[in-house]
């Protein structure tokens, strides 16, 4: 007999760390799944469509001592493949990357931002990377002035 209905997984303490819903033995409508690890757990909702991510997968990341919460990444999906865009944020809310997929494979321009501390201070430097069907054609740099240090073509 194939499982139809919503599952719900609990901890000793009452926590949910497990919401998915199944019909006819498929994983099909909303989830929730949350793991805890040594004072900070991560939290993810998203959807199945016929047993495949369909839709937005937002990851969430908190501290339990604190009860504060940050939205980490969020990925798009179609069919079981990452499609559209997607992003990952520090935990001050700054962007960390953020780019497109299409069909599972990065496509279209991505960004990447990181720190770079030196003894005269701490920049915020991005990378842009132009991809067509998952290879890299183009890379820029830029300091953070937003002026570009390099433009690499790779094709």
């Amino acid at each position: 007999e194939r499982y139809h209905g919503e599952r719900t997984l609990y901890l000793k303490d009452g926590r949910r760390v497990l919401m998915e819903n199944y019909s006819h033995g498929v994983k099909n409508g909303p989830f929730e799944k949350i793991v805890v690890t040594k004072g900070s757990y991560t939290r993810q909702n998203g959807r199945y469509e016929n047993g495949k991510l369909s839709g937005r997968l937002d990851t969430y990341r908190g501290n339990l001592a604190a009860g504060d919460e940050y939205l980490q990444q969020f990925e798009t999906y179609l069919d079981g493949k990452k499609n559209g865009q997607s992003a990952s944020y520090l935990p001050d809310g700054r962007p960390k990357w953020q780019g497109s997929y299409h069909n599972g494979k990065q496509d279209g321009w991505s960004q990447a931002w990181y720190t770079l501390e030196v003894k005269k201070g701490v920049y915020y430097l991005l990378t842009e990377i132009l991809h067509e069907k998952g290879e890299v054609v183009q890379r820029r740099r830029y300091n953070s002035k937003g002026e570009v240090l390099n433009d690499e073509k790779l094709r």
